[in-house]
């Protein structure tokens, strides 16, 4: 039969006596009764076989896994060979394991080899590529961050650098998944900058890079998936800004301030006002709340918006304002929806203090998941001496002087939240941490956060040098957050950073990945002192004309004494590495990679 075709004949079916043939029917010798049809030919199935992978090199005496599948036929099995042997050998490299998926034991020689995928069902169907076996790299894979928290369906950018090898490329998996799953979290974009998008469901997962050149180098991040951070509200009470009892019409048109209002001082302890879809007008100066504020929220309860919400402000000249007030009270939880501020509307044309959500005195405060956009000051606000305040899964978008800023908080942690497009007046960052006389900004964490496309400094914080003495500023960390394209066009032209820091003590930026920031990666200056610069990732700074010497780096120390910078990844930036400004022995440098910068000290 010929190979790869199918051919049926029929058995014949004979009468008592006579001897049946596959080709005819007679009886005892005599005479044929008669022959067959014949015989029908039916068509062979298409077989095919496909690689679903095929690396192109792997380091000498490391392994690699390859599969292949088989289409057209029933029996899927496949027969492996290398370079025509089936297994291979120690000479070639040898196959383990069956069926679809196997591994590849590269041999301890430099050379080529051809691994092929051969059909059982049809041997004259396979597919096979070439492979070359290097000599290993001698380097190793660092991935940043190493660890991180998001919340379901969060998002963090992840980088992956390659020593020891003139390829540098690295492949992705999630839980050993190529590029994950919905289950586990998704990879997307190419290259050694990537993008991972958490599952909708809690859990922790381990993203690798690992190494195309040598398989055997790989590096991974543990990624806590966390769900909201709101606690549930202690009561079932659940009260409508729509019902009659309120009167709400979020149809943006009418005022709803006093609606909503009714409902908040309505509510229980431990109730939640719920706010529908729609557009509810807020009128952001409402004096008989109490003062310059829209909505004001008190002592334990929940306002909840719906995805659809907008508390939008109603345009005024006011130079301070704010959309919701959380002031002097504890037990506060703001969850979903969109407040907008009148940036684009403001009938006034000073100050800079129009607030989409301020806490001013506020304790064991939570804000998760709600969006503050287009306000005339800040996105969101925390001042007078507020404590235990949570913020995750927030946005701070198109905001006029910050995104986020803090003047007096102790104890607050901000969690996989966005901060960018920040411009308009002075200061123009993502966050900024501001103590005035008298006050403190202490024992707060930002994780996991995204801060770009902000005129200003991506993340900014310090006392006045006026100040010092009468303002303070100690123990921040500010780990694994991404800061990209910051610093572009300041509202007052000066020179902007990814991250500044100043007249501070015992502050931590760690495990950073800092990204085409217009100006300085990084600045120290100002007493910033026992500062950890540790693990950040500093690449494509970009040089202002004219500035060149103070321009373009990856990390500026002015006075930042007993501080240590070490583990850094400082790379492919248009002026400096690292440069030293003011002498210090004090200050340990020591430990980092600083690679192709336009600058050498």
């Amino acid at each position: 039969m010929h190979a790869g075709s199918f051919q049926i004949r029929a058995l014949g079916i004979c009468a008592i006596g006579m001897v049946c043939s596959l080709i005819a029917c007679s009886g005892g010798g005599g005479a044929s009764s008669g022959s067959s049809p014949a015989p029908a030919a039916v068509a062979a199935p298409s077989v095919s076989v496909t690689l679903a992978s095929n690396p192109n090199q792997v380091a000498a005496g490391s392994a690699i896994a390859i599969a292949a599948t088989v289409s057209g036929a029933t029996n899927t099995s496949l027969v492996w060979s290398v370079d025509n042997i089936t297994n291979g050998n120690a000479t070639v490299g040898t196959i383990s394991g069956s069926g679809s998926s196997v591994t590849y034991t590269a041999p301890a020689t430099l050379g080529s080899h051809t691994i092929t995928a051969a059909s059982l069902a049809d041997p004259t169907k396979s597919a096979s590529f070439s492979l070359m076996v290097q000599a290993p790299i001698t380097g190793s894979v660092a991935i940043t961050p190493p660890t991180t928290t998001l919340t379901t369906a969060g998002a963090l950018s992840l980088s992956a650098t390659v020593t020891g090898s003139a390829n540098t490329s690295v492949t992705w998996t999630v839980d050993g998944v190529p590029n994950g799953n919905g289950t586990v979290g998704t990879i997307t974009g190419t290259g050694n900058t990537v993008t991972y998008t958490a599952p909708g469901t809690a859990g922790t997962h381990t993203v690798t890079a690992t190494s195309v050149a040598d398989s055997s180098h790989s590096d991974s991040s543990t990624i806590v998936v966390q769900s909201g951070c709101a606690p549930a509200p202690t009561s079932s009470q659940v009260l409508n800004v729509l019902d009659a009892a309120y009167g709400a019409k979020g149809n943006g048109v009418a005022d709803d301030t006093a609606a909503i209002q009714r409902a908040i001082n309505a509510v229980g302890a431990g109730g939640t006002v719920y706010i529908p879809n729609g557009t509810y007008l807020i009128n952001p100066i409402a004096i008989p709340t109490g003062g310059n504020h829209g909505l004001a929220l008190k002592s334990n309860m929940t306002l909840k918006l719906s995805s659809g919400a907008i508390l939008k402000a109603i345009p005024n000249a006011a130079t301070t304002y704010a959309i919701v007030m959380v002031q002097n009270v504890t037990g506060v939880n703001i969850v979903g929806g969109t407040i907008q501020g009148d940036r684009a509307t403001h009938t006034g044309t000073t100050g800079e203090w129009g607030m989409g959500i301020s806490l001013i005195g506020a304790h064991q405060t939570t804000v998760e998941g709600v969006t503050a956009k287009d306000c005339w000051g800040d996105g969101f606000y925390v001042s007078g001496e507020s404590t235990d305040i949570t913020m995750c899964n927030v946005i701070a978008d198109h905001n006029r002087r910050l995104g986020l800023g803090i003047t007096s908080v102790d104890g607050m942690v901000v969690r996989n939240s966005s901060f960018i497009n920040t411009a308009g007046t002075a200061p123009e960052a993502g966050i900024d941490l501001e103590p005035n006389v008298g006050e403190t900004v202490a024992n707060l964490l930002i994780t996991g956060c995204t801060l770009s496309n902000n005129a200003g400094n991506g993340f900014e914080g310090g006392v006045p040098i006026a100040n010092t003495g009468l303002a303070f500023m100690h123990d921040v960390v500010f780990d694994r957050n991404t800061l990209n394209a910051n610093g572009v066009n300041p509202e007052d032209g000066s020179i902007r950073n990814g991250i500044l820091l100043s007249n501070s003590d015992g502050t931590k930026i760690t495990n950073n990945l800092i990204t085409n920031t217009t100006g300085r990666g990084m600045l120290l200056r100002d007493k910033a002192t026992h500062t950890l610069i540790s693990g950040n990732t500093i690449s494509g700074t970009i040089m202002i004309p004219g500035n060149s010497f103070w321009t373009g780096g990856g990390i500026y120390l002015g006075v930042c004494g007993y501080s240590s910078v070490t583990g850094n990844i400082v790379r492919n930036n248009a002026g400096f590495g690292i440069q030293q400004a003011v002498a210090d022995s004090t200050v340990v440098i020591s430990g980092n990679t600083v690679t192709g910068n336009g600058l050498t000290p």
